[in-house]
């Protein structure tokens, strides 16, 4: 089963092959397009899958594919640390934090 089967597109989805190991998919619904993007991180066959949203198909094989948004579990953490502030320092030990969920 490919990824992009789980997506369940509402509109038409063409996928093109750009080139070495880049796929350019093409939504005709723009909810699609923000769908996949707002659940990433996604892997397929155990490798991460790098997305990156251009206007021009042409622009597609000179993106920058180096980064990728994913989630990270925290266990083991005393109750009286587990705080918005502790997963958000922590996060920012490994990178650029886009969301804390709330440990509530």
């Amino acid at each position: 089963m490919h990824v992009f089967s789980l997506w369940g597109p509402r509109g038409e989805l063409k996928i093109q092959d750009i080139r070495d190991n880049i796929l350019l998919f093409e939504f005709e619904d723009c909810l699609d397009l923000e769908h996949v993007l707002e659940l990433e991180p996604w892997s397929y066959n155990k490798h991460l899958e790098v997305f990156q949203r251009t206007l021009v198909a042409k622009a597609a094989p000179s993106l920058d594919y180096s980064c990728s948004s994913f989630w990270i579990q925290i266990h083991n953490v005393p109750a009286h640390l587990l705080t918005t502030e502790t997963s958000d320092s922590v996060g920012r030990m490994l990178g650029r934090v886009l969301q804390v969920a709330d440990p509530e």
